[in-house]
């Protein structure tokens, strides 16, 4: 038992170690790529402690995930949602999950690549939560991983390079249009109004739901579970709850030491491989050609700042790209609740889909 806690504090602060450089060194992800580097580093070694109790802690995480998710959906995002940007949002999600399963299945046939590692690694929802869902599911989580890390990243990079090449040359009109800018009631910014006493509400009534949606053999029930009845809550409420950053850093650096014990000698090799690039090029490609001709209909559909548009479709996180619309004076309300609707239909729809599918292909 002391040996299980020395490595787990062993491998908790190597993550952590991890984090600090990337984090100095200003890379996008720090705590998650950083954590996932350091770690297997050790994993390549042969220096990974198979001992400590990561399931323990990674089962934790999964439900503070779930909380960290939950938070973002208040009645304020709920009634713009459906009164106001449902067709808008129901365009972006319907497009994004196709786009998803279609980029699966194009690397899965053109790379021999396993159909479960394609359609995971092709997904257009948050990283971490498509690693969790592959973590419970027993998946390749370390190719899907590292696909969706680099694809993420560049995506982003490629993405915020073309948007700020179109705000230099033709401007924004967000900051003409009378729509509701950034603020407290924001889904990604709020202030907290919660007591001490609902934080621990909130927790139990996520840790419940998260287990009985495990009980009930739901995909990453954990999470899902703890997401739903986080939202509930929320809704129920009204309240908001401004989380410290620290608490989402934790809970990646978990997941990048949950990601490095899968690595081996084996998969170095096929990740430093021809097909594993060429694979990945085509992620990047198709996700780039499908979001920006997204952003098109979106802007036909909606008359919307083309600015606005480009930064609502992009597979980029809801952070990253709200701070980015900031930036670039586009309406980050209008990027937010698009992200938000986004995100949502990708971690609730894409286990299910990728569940059937695969059953089908047996």
């Amino acid at each position: 038992m002391g040996y299980e806690i020395f490595a787990l504090f062993f491998l908790l602060a190597t993550g952590t170690a991890g984090f600090y450089i990337f984090k100095k060194l200003k890379f996008l992800l720090p705590a998650l790529l950083g954590s996932l580097i350091a770690t297997s580093i050790l994993a390549f070694a042969g220096l990974f402690p198979s001992a400590a109790p990561i399931e323990r802690i990674t089962s934790i995480s999964k439900i503070v995930l779930g909380i960290i998710i939950g938070r973002r959906i208040n009645r304020n995002s709920a009634q713009m949602l459906f009164k106001v940007l449902l067709f808008p949002a129901l365009l972006v999600s319907v497009w994004m999950v196709a786009l998803s399963i279609i980029m699966g299945f194009s690397i899965s046939w053109l790379f021999d690549m396993p159909l479960s590692t394609a359609l995971f690694s092709s997904s257009t929802g948050g990283v971490v939560e498509m690693t969790f869902f592959a973590l419970s599911m027993n998946y390749d989580v370390a190719t899907i991983t590292v696909i969706g890390v680099t694809r993420l990243v560049l995506v982003l990079v490629i993405t915020t390079w073309i948007a700020k090449k179109w705000a230099a040359r033709f401007g924004s009109d967000a900051e003409k249009n009378d729509t509701k800018r950034l603020d407290n009631d924001h889904p990604v910014v709020q202030k907290s109004n919660i007591s001490k006493g609902g934080i621990l509400t909130l927790i139990l009534l996520s840790a419940a739901g998260g287990f009985l949606f495990e009980r009930l053999n739901i995909p990453a029930g954990l999470m899902l579970g703890s997401v739903l009845f986080s939202a509930i809550y929320f809704l129920v409420s009204d309240k908001r709850l401004n989380l410290n950053i620290n608490i989402t850093y934790a809970v990646q650096i978990v997941v990048g030491i949950s990601i490095a014990k899968h690595f081996n000698q084996e998969q170095l090799a096929y990740l430093t491989s021809g097909i594993f690039w060429a694979s990945l090029i085509t992620c990047i490609i198709i996700t780039l050609i499908g979001t920006i001709s997204l952003a098109f209909l979106l802007h036909k559909f909606t008359k919307w700042d083309p600015l606005t548009c480009l930064l609502a479709t992009a597979a980029g996180g809801i952070s990253q790209m709200v701070i980015v619309s900031e930036e670039m004076k586009a309406d980050s309300f209008k990027v937010g609740i698009m992200h938000l609707a986004r995100y949502l239909a990708i971690i609730y729809s894409m286990p299910v889909i990728i569940k059937f599918i695969l059953m089908s292909a047996e």
